[in-house]
């Protein structure tokens, strides 16, 4: 979805939904954004490995980008933290080939 899309789709529903506090509201999105595309991401390399579907990993490179985009919120800090220091952000990607499970 165009960002200007996203964005006029949550301004109307704020407008219609009055008294709910935006910047909490925006908060609570990034948080449950950044949470569902990391279990979607990892979502995919499951299946291509252990299900034998290696044509989800298509979906993986957007599910990333859509990830660090949510990361960039400052609610979802703890886990950007998190994920700096565990995983870096150059292997924040799908793999290249997919292996047999272990």
């Amino acid at each position: 979805m165009a960002p200007a899309v996203r964005d006029a789709a949550i301004a109307r529903y704020l407008e219609a939904r009055g008294g709910v506090d935006r910047d909490r509201f925006r908060a609570a999105m990034a948080a449950c954004a950044a949470q569902r595309h990391l279990r979607v991401a990892a979502l995919w390399v499951r299946l291509a490995r252990r299900d034998g579907k290696p044509g989800y990993l298509v979906h993986g490179p957007r599910c990333w980008r859509l990830l660090d985009t949510a990361l960039h919120h400052p609610a979802t800090r703890p886990l950007r933290d998190f994920l700096d220091a565990r995983i870096p952000g150059t292997l924040r990607r799908n793999p290249l080939a997919v292996t047999e499970p272990a």
